[in-house]
């Protein structure tokens, strides 16, 4: 999977955890030393609170909810994710391995309004 921001471009992965059944939180991204959880691919949150001090220096980070149950939301990036995937053809009843690709572009241009793009396709298949 492919991070860009302002300041970083890197090759980096998402991890899926739903061992402990907690669906909201089920994905881990590692970025540049900070741990984020996310329940999907375009919305990630600082894990450890004590991380947010470097979360804030090192990435555009979105500060929000009440009192004490405060969210600390990375904004302003692209993400480009691969899956692979196995295709039944139903014609030829043969699985073929495809690949779908994800690419998302988040940002906020206003306190209120938040920009969230999704393009998805299939973008290869190969005879298994």
């Amino acid at each position: 999977m492919h991070y860009k921001d302002e300041t970083h471009d890197i090759e980096t992965y998402i991890e899926s955890d739903f061992s402990d059944g907690n669906i909201c939180y089920s994905l881990t991204l590692m970025l540049d030393d900070i741990e984020f959880k996310g329940m999907e691919f375009a919305d990630w949150e600082v894990a450890n609170t004590r991380d947010v001090a470097a979360a804030s220096r090192k990435f555009k980070i979105l500060k929000w909810g009440k009192e004490q149950n405060y969210c600390f939301e990375l904004q302003r990036y692209n993400l480009e994710v691969e899956i692979p995937i196995n295709v039944i053809d139903i014609a030829s009843k043969q699985s073929k391995l495809a690949v779908i690709h994800f690419g998302f572009e988040r940002k906020r241009i206003h306190r209120k309004i938040l920009i969230v793009t999704i393009n998805w396709m299939i973008c290869e298949c190969f005879q298994i």
